[in-house]
């Protein structure tokens, strides 16, 4: 008994003090729950911490090649051995397996309902049935795309054709509100079914095996890699034990395992892909090829570019008019105002300007599912939706800023106002006149919050290309493809419409709030 508590307080110690193994893998593995599984046992059996990073096999890899990540596990096995032949990782092993499905709408209007994976993408087509694509070169993306191919008939972008730029759960999410088709790993479907109106219309197929590999980075091109640390998770996730619980999880909670284990004839697959490359600039390097996209992007005309920029206004602007127009006119009523309820109204306003965004994107997704009070709107996923949140964020700091804005009105103006007998409306004006800079300033800080949200907007917008796809939201996403140099470009023009808000905010704020 004592050995086994020296043994634990040796290891606790041994991971205080270790340096961190960073493990990227596909989002798969993260929304089924495996890595929550898999972590605190890493931990248990090494004495290492293990900070997984959940992102698409796109990512995973680029982060791999930049030396962000030291040890992989990613589900294109083209695009791993391109990986490993261009020196960036070691030591690829297969770790499980599952399956690809095609799922879709109960009525099957393309009939697709038991079709080989190549003749159900043609007969998609054929129908103009609407697909959505996860659209982020994850390893689902990446298998997609080689169906299109096969079939000769790549859909053009548009009311078919939705990009979401989002992970799998994401992708099923809006795929079931389209009443869609979509391409799955088999795992993240069985773990969300039960909030999906979806059907398993193709599966069984050779060209459907999904595998993982883990991949170790290769500490030779970065020196600052853990190779210790990433030895050791790969010795682990190959072990016997951790075999074990692959072949076995799920099963308890879903009634049948996600995966089957390396040793359950998983296979190798041949996938497709894309050239992995150069892992391109790092550091510093990398924020001003960033800048310098970013010139690129805006001055070129890019119509897509701009298309995002101009959604991104349009959805802030009116967002931030209707957070406006209800609490402008709180503000002046809890200005003047008294009493118990008006200092609670103020403190719940005062506590709504720290509503986390996702908070935001909960209450409104959960109103317009289509299971939900309002599902009859098909509101989801629309700009309408997200200008909805950000309304909903925007508004306490219009309606706390109007107040205070209001409370700086010397009393006795507008008790001599309406001593000489001035209407309602004529005494809303006159207030407003008289705090108009502060006024002003509670605008552009709702603007602000609208404009630079990203999470609400991401949850009940879903990131779709050419529909709800904005700054914030593009950004994340070309973070996920690793395209990071674009993301950055991104984050810029972002970045340069924030500072103006800001810098206007300023220039406009009265001298008193300046001082």
């Amino acid at each position: 008994m004592s050995a086994a508590i020296a043994m634990s307080v040796t290891l606790a110690v041994a991971a205080s003090n270790a340096a961190p193994v960073i493990l990227s893998t596909t989002t798969s593995v993260g929304d089924t729950g495996l890595l929550d599984v898999l972590g605190p046992l890493f931990e248990q059996r090494t004495g290492r911490r293990l900070k997984p990073i959940a992102v698409g096999t796109g990512q995973a890899l680029a982060l791999g090649r930049r030396g962000e990540a030291d040890v992989l596990i990613a589900h294109a096995p083209k695009l791993e051995n391109e990986f490993v032949a261009a020196g960036f990782g070691v030591d690829r092993q297969l770790v499980m397996a599952n399956e690809f499905w095609i799922v879709g709408p109960k009525a099957d209007p393309a009939a697709v309902r038991g079709k080989g994976p190549v003749e159900a993408f043609a007969a998609i087509s054929k129908k103009g049935a609407v697909f959505v694509s996860r659209g982020d070169r994850s390893g689902t993306h990446v298998l997609e795309q080689d169906l299109w191919k096969r079939v000769g008939a790549m859909p053009e972008r548009g009311a078919a054709y939705v990009e979401t730029g989002s992970g799998m759960g994401k992708t099923l999410a809006i795929a079931s509100q389209r009443a869609a088709y979509t391409l799955t790993d088999s795992s993240t479907f069985i773990a969300h079914v039960k909030h999906l109106a979806l059907d398993v219309l193709v599966l069984g197929d050779p060209l459907l095996l999904n595998v993982y590999h883990v991949i170790r980075v290769n500490p030779a091109r970065h020196k600052a890699v853990n190779a210790e640390g990433a030895r050791a998770f790969a010795d682990f996730v190959t072990s016997s034990e951790v075999q074990g619980i692959i072949a076995g999880f799920g099963a308890d909670k879903f009634g049948k395992p996600l995966f089957k284990n390396a040793g359950a004839d998983a296979g190798a697959g041949a996938g497709a892909g894309a050239e992995i490359g150069d892992p391109g600039a790092t550091g510093f390097a990398l924020i001003w090829e960033g800048a310098a996209k970013a010139f690129a992007l805006i001055f070129s005309g890019d119509r897509e570019v701009w298309r995002i920029i101009a959604l991104t206004v349009k959805v802030a602007l009116l967002a931030t008019l209707f957070a406006v127009l209800a609490g402008i006119p709180v503000g002046i009523a809890l200005a003047r105002g008294r009493g118990r309820m008006n200092g609670l109204v103020r403190a719940v306003l005062r506590a709504g300007m720290a509503v986390p965004p996702v908070v935001a994107g909960l209450v409104i997704g959960v109103l317009f599912w289509r299971t939900g009070p309002l599902g009859g709107a098909d509101l989801l996923y629309t700009p309408g939706a997200m200008v909805l949140a950000q309304a909903m964020l925007a508004f306490p700091i219009a309606a706390t800023l109007a107040t205070t804005a209001i409370d700086a009105v010397p009393g006795a103006l507008a008790r001599q106002i309406v001593a000489l007998g001035a209407t309602r409306a004529q005494l809303f004006a006159t207030l407003v006149f008289e705090a108009r800079r502060a006024l002003i300033v509670a605008v552009f800080a709702a603007l602000a919050r609208a404009l630079t949200e990203v999470g609400a907007s991401i949850i009940v917008g879903g990131n779709i290309l050419g529909e709800t796809r904005i700054l914030t939201t593009a950004t994340v996403m070309e973070m996920g493809r690793g395209d990071f140099d674009v993301a950055i470009a991104l984050g810029i023009v972002l970045l340069v419409f924030a500072l103006i808000v800001s810098f206007v905010a300023a220039l406009l704020s009265p001298k008193r709030e300046h001082a």
